[in-house]
């Protein structure tokens, strides 16, 4: 690890990426950076445009000692200044109206991920934590994304990236992600479901539980009804499940997915592995909305980041809850200080 040593402690240092800069992410990472920097449990390093955040910094949050960055290497002299480094990802601000979507706007997020790929690369840092992006502001940049998986995928050189999502002690991880929901069955196939449910059950693992149980959905309502209602239960999703045991997972299913989550809160399972984003999305949002964080599984680095969106209809107000990005602080140090 990278880790700083401070006060006789290493702590690891972890990127807060300030997300879209148009949405909340700014405002939302400086509450949850001043609500957590003092408890000493890791090194912080803010990756985004400074100029628009430091004037947020200066009406907010003026105690934050944020000192830009023009070189990475002044990163660790700066941390252990007790001082907070701002990595700068210079754009003329004025052309990012605050509460719209803008391809300008998605070109800083851009280039702030980007940046933060990189300093994992020169082992500037052991990981990051993410505010809100934009789907649309990110394509509007024209720079040939769609969403951060296909971006975290090219930055990384990797085939395939996936969200795994915490809440509380649950976790859920979805086969298909961001396409319309006519395409679903079409992309839907067993290798991609036992995929799914292996990288969930690593993950995992990588929480202390070592051996836990996952449902999988189903796709029909009520499962099929035994092939009234469709064939992808027996013809997909059977025979994944049987992969998936034949490996030494604890795996039932397919389950209906109206009652997965009911059965989940009960401790029948730990992990649920939904097939389509809405159909996970729904339930967990309803249910526990603002705890859920992500953690990007498939790459190198450990990245987590917020369970909501960029609420441009509140940004630049002052009135924006930090609670999820402090969670997805605290998931990413759980990560990085116990699996040393």
């Amino acid at each position: 690890m990278t880790s700083i040593q401070k006060d006789g402690v290493k702590k690891p240092l972890i990127a807060l990426i300030i997300g879209d800069p148009a949405g909340i992410g700014p405002e939302i990472t400086l509450k949850a950076l001043s609500s957590t920097v003092n408890a000493g449990k890791y090194n912080p390093v803010l990756v985004g445009n400074y100029n628009s955040s430091i004037e947020l910094a200066n009406k907010w949050k003026p105690h934050l000692n944020l000192i830009k960055v023009d070189r990475p290497e002044k990163i660790t002299k700066i941390t252990a200044e007790n001082a907070i480094p701002f990595v700068d990802i210079s754009y003329n601000e004025a052309l990012i109206p605050v509460g719209r979507v803008s391809g300008d706007a998605g070109v800083v997020a851009y280039r702030s991920i980007k940046e933060t790929f990189d300093l994992f690369k020169q082992g500037f840092l052991d990981g990051a934590a993410m505010a809100p992006i934009s789907k649309e502001a990110l394509q509007k940049a024209g720079l040939g994304f769609l969403s951060e998986f296909e971006l975290f995928s090219s930055l990384a050189n990797v085939s395939t990236v996936r969200a795994i999502v915490k809440c509380g002690s649950l976790f859920r991880s979805t086969v298909v992600g961001h396409v319309p929901f006519r395409e679903i069955p079409g992309l839907l196939t067993t290798k991609k479901i036992v995929n799914t449910a292996s990288s969930l059950f690593s993950m995992m693992h990588r929480f202390g539980i070592q051996k836990p149980r996952l449902a999988i959905a189903a796709l029909n309502p009520h499962a099929g009804e035994g092939g009234l209602l469709g064939d992808e239960e027996k013809r997909v999703i059977e025979p994944a499940v049987s992969i998936l045991v034949k490996n030494g997972i604890d795996a039932q299913g397919p389950f209906p997915a109206d009652t997965l989550l009911v059965h989940a809160r009960r401790d029948e399972f730990q992990g649920i592995v939904f097939l389509y984003h809405d159909q996970g999305n729904i339930a967990f949002k309803a249910a526990n909305f603002g705890e859920n964080v992500l953690i990007y599984s498939g790459i190198p680095y450990t990245i987590t980041s917020v369970g909501h969106g960029t609420a441009f209809d509140i940004a630049g107000k002052g009135i924006a809850n930090p609670h999820n990005y402090i969670e997805a602080i605290n998931v990413a140090v759980r990560l990085l200080t116990e699996n040393e």
